[in-house]
């Protein structure tokens, strides 16, 4: 399994609905000052909806572009810390050169990216990172790669990432001009999986974050496995929740499944595979499969 795998099967428990999507929008200031009126019934819709007219208007008039990445980062985004010298920069640079910045500055960069086309770039935050680091402790995954451990205020956010700076010694660590085209090519694989876009899997993993460092804080990952912790995660066969690896090339994806897997962390594994089964029935390690259901 890979980070793609383990977000694929993360992100399609969850998108049946935008309900996890919570962050409400200062909808007077962004009417006041470029006349634009939201109309989703939803957080998550207008947010969305924010993102696009904001990118409409950044394209029609350049006179107002820098008042609208100016906006996108420190009003709608809360970070206020930039200099005006700094937001010209992220108004003129083309996204090649605001993505050789590297992890400085990348909340703010990758926002003004997003203004620049929303449906080719994602924001990428502290939050984020921290989901895509922790869904791979989660998940198991062998070679594991280090997504820039970013500061924030939030309390959890920070004790999730004190325990990922001490747990990624070994982790494989990309050149800092490359992680977020890594990050971009992992939703582009994922939005495409769920038929979804890259913005709804970048809010999922905001919106999550500190759900999913809960997760890892209490043990339920797949190392609990060996340590005989059975009672804190379930095994389930991985076509079942819609990763496509049956011997045709398809899935089976259970609606049963997938409405358990919103309750309980269910780790994906292929009791087909001969030396998977073999180790599983070693270690009298139950999972759930079609029989079971």
């Amino acid at each position: 399994m890979n980070l793609t795998d383990a977000l694929n099967c993360y992100c399609s428990k969850h998108l049946d609905n935008r309900n996890w999507y919570r962050w409400k929008i200062q909808e007077k200031y962004f009417h006041t000052h470029f006349e634009i009126t939201l109309k989703g019934k939803t957080c998550f819709d207008k947010t969305v909806e924010l993102k696009n007219k904001l990118h409409d208007l950044w394209q029609s008039d350049s006179t107002k572009r820098t008042s609208i990445i100016k906006a996108y980062i420190s009003v709608w985004g809360g970070i206020r810390k930039n200099s005006d010298e700094t937001m010209a920069k992220y108004m003129q640079s083309c996204p090649k050169r605001l993505i050789n910045l590297g992890k400085k500055g990348v909340p703010s960069w990758s926002k003004a990216l997003v203004i620049h086309n929303p449906q080719q770039y994602a924001i990428f935050d502290a939050r984020v990172s921290l989901s895509l680091n922790c869904l791979q402790e989660l998940y198991g995954i062998e070679d594991k790669t280090l997504f820039p451990i970013l500061s924030s205020r939030n309390k959890k956010i920070q004790e999730g990432n004190k325990k990922i700076a001490d747990i990624s010694g070994n982790w494989e660590k990309p050149d800092d001009s490359k992680f977020y085209d890594r990050y971009l090519s992992d939703l582009k694989s994922v939005a495409d999986h769920n038929h979804t876009d890259i913005a709804t899997i970048e809010m999922l993993l905001f919106a999550k974050a500190e759900d999913i460092w809960m997760c890892l804080k209490n043990n339920c990952k797949y190392s609990d496995i060996q340590k005989g912790n059975h009672n804190q995660i379930r095994l389930c066969s991985a076509c079942l929740l819609g990763l496509a690896c049956r011997y045709n090339g398809e899935s089976v994806p259970h609606e049963k499944v997938l409405r358990l897997a919103e309750e309980e962390v269910l780790i994906p594994v292929c009791p087909g595979n001969g030396i998977t089964a073999k180790l599983l029935l070693e270690n009298g390690i139950k999972v759930l499969t079609e029989e079971d259901l």
